[in-house]
């Protein structure tokens, strides 16, 4: 059955159901299920919503998801007080990510009032701002903050010298290059899109307002939604033109944050990803939590990952082999690879946050053991 009040689900589970929720996703696919058997909570992929998907279960960025999901339990549960039982997170990963967070305690909660102050950690307030940013450099504290976490064998790098900002930056522009020439990639993304009166679902995906768009941006991509009008044009390089744009706003950010995990797969490659989406999160709350924006770019590390995969399109292999050469000198450091990157700095507007979708059409309860 699918409910969510507090009639069938204690205090601390609803309010841990709501942490994992509030992870990010790829494109706000938000393509979870959850459910709660009185004894344990279960988390995995929803198979009618990962079916078809561009990031598969097995995929780095669904994997850096599941970590981000625990990490918000994790965060939250110890706030709160309440004790996760079971087996170390790295343990818990399987081929499918089904995450399992076992033997719920509810010891030392007195009051339910006392749990919804809980909803004040800040794993609720994280969230993404694609505006502009000024140039104004982070503080101290929070540079070295950010370049002291860790977790597993994953690490943190922090670049903030204009020279290694403008060459990162460099890297998004070719991988952004190769995306916009990318059929399945184009395909993804307007499906992912969230266009005003289009009678798709508004509680996932991208809206228009999230993406801190100039005048008239809106219009333009709604005339690009077709790929063959998006392929003609790209004969007169509107691709770099679209890339320049990305690229522009990264080169200008006063800082850029690097989540990197160990390139060797005798590390233990999936529950390492599993970690690196634990620090993602845990980075990116710190970040918000200090009055900073962050933006996360996924484009470079996709494009590497589907060159290794043979995804890449034959006319696009020197472009994206270029970028690979490239990014080996910029972020590969003792064996460690780039998992995802983020421009932070203060935003000149605040966000229009991304919505979510409704925790009972995620959510299973079985009856056995429930109680309020």
């Amino acid at each position: 059955m699918n409910a969510t009040d507090k009639t069938t689900l204690p205090a601390p589970v609803q309010l841990l159901l709501e942490a994992a929720q509030r992870a990010p996703s790829a494109d706000n696919t938000q393509p979870w299920s959850f459910s709660w058997d009185g004894h344990a909570l279960h988390v995995g992929f929803d198979p009618a919503r990962i079916e078809g998907h561009v990031f598969t279960p097995e995929s780095r960025a669904s994997q850096l998801s599941m970590g981000a999901i625990y990490e918000n339990i994790q965060q939250v549960a110890r706030t709160a007080g309440l004790t996760l039982g079971g087996a170390s997170p790295s343990s818990q990963v399987t081929t499918n990510l089904r995450m399992v967070v076992p033997r719920l305690s509810l010891s030392g909660i007195a009051r339910d009032e006392w749990i919804t102050a809980q909803r004040a950690h800040p794993v609720f307030e994280r969230h993404t701002n694609r505006e502009v940013y000024t140039r104004d450099p982070l503080p101290n504290d929070l540079l070295g903050r950010l370049e002291g976490l860790q977790q597993d064998s994953t690490c943190v790098k922090v670049f903030s010298q204009r020279r290694d900002i403008k060459r990162i930056a460099s890297l998004v522009r070719l991988a952004s290059e190769a995306r916009f020439r990318t059929r399945e990639l184009h395909e993804w993304l307007y499906g992912s899109l969230r266009f005003p009166g289009d009678g798709m679902p508004t509680d996932d995906g991208l809206a228009l307002e999230t993406l801190g768009l100039p005048p008239g941006g809106g219009a333009m991509l709604k005339a690009l939604t077709n790929w063959g009008t998006m392929s003609r044009l790209n004969r007169f390089k509107l691709f770099k033109l679209l890339a320049l744009m990305e690229t522009v706003t990264f080169q200008q950010a006063p800082a850029l944050v690097a989540i990197l995990a160990p390139k060797s797969p005798e590390h233990g490659h999936q529950a390492q990803l599993f970690a690196a989406g634990q620090l993602m999160e845990r980075a990116w709350v710190a970040i918000n939590e200090a009055g900073f924006a962050a933006h996360p770019s996924y484009v470079i590390t996709d494009q590497l990952d589907r060159l290794e995969a043979g995804k890449v399109p034959l006319e696009l292999r020197a472009t994206v082999g270029e970028l690979q050469r490239s990014s080996n000198g910029a972020f590969v450091e003792g064996g460690h690879a780039l998992c995802v990157l983020f421009r932070v700095g203060r935003a000149k507007r605040e966000a229009v946050r991304s919505r979510r979708r409704p925790l009972h059409a995620m959510l299973s309860v079985q009856a056995k053991g429930v109680a309020a």
